[in-house]
């Protein structure tokens, strides 16, 4: 059975952090994970599976009016996580969403 339509769910992030470490591959552009909860009751998120895509951007203004899509990286503790590369202004402004950065545990 298809997962529920998500057009017109919002979420709030709540965590950004490194996908890799920029001094074992420098010439990346480098990326991030995105965790972010889904507003009201998340019981929705429990069926969904990697690789389905969602439409995201910032509601601030921040990022291009045209939401970008991304594919889902995986559900838990009731957020969905999306592996983002930062490459132009959308990803860009993503990122930045005001957030405070998680750096890496690993050195």
């Amino acid at each position: 059975m298809p997962a529920p339509d998500t057009r017109s769910r919002s979420a709030r992030a709540v965590s950004l952090r490194p996908c890799q470490n920029p001094a074992q591959n420098p010439t990346s552009a480098g990326g991030f994970i995105l965790r972010v909860r889904p507003a009201g009751d998340p019981a929705w998120i429990t069926d969904l599976a990697p690789g389905r895509f969602f439409m995201l951007r910032r509601e601030d203004g921040a990022s291009p009016a045209i939401p970008r899509p991304f594919s889902l990286y995986r559900v838990a503790d009731g957020c969905l996580e999306f592996m983002i590369q930062t490459l132009g202004p959308g990803t860009g402004a993503i990122q930045g969403t005001g957030i405070r950065k998680r750096r890496s545990q690993s050195r």
